[in-house]
């Protein structure tokens, strides 16, 4: 596969904050834009976090919901796999 060809798979950043009644400016949305436009770049996927943690997890206790979904775009984007 050469290193071309190796696969970059990663966690998007937590729903840290909550959500906000109006539209601001948050430096936490950006950076999560960010982590989605990377997936522009061939061989990248992102398993979605948006949905565990609380707003005042940075970094939520339950990691198996993220290792599950990596493990999920491994076997498709890696391995060819698909369903379930």
């Amino acid at each position: 596969m050469g290193r071309r060809g190796f696969p970059f798979l990663y966690v998007q950043l937590s729903g840290f904050l909550g959500r906000r009644p109006q539209p601001e400016e948050s430096r936490w949305a950006e950076l999560r834009e960010a982590q989605s436009q990377a997936l522009a770049t061939p061989k990248t996927g992102m398993a979605v976090s948006a949905d565990t943690g609380g707003e005042h997890e940075m970094h939520p206790a339950d990691k198996q919901d993220a290792g599950h979904r990596l493990a999920l775009l491994a076997e498709s984007q890696v391995y060819g796999k698909s369903g379930r």
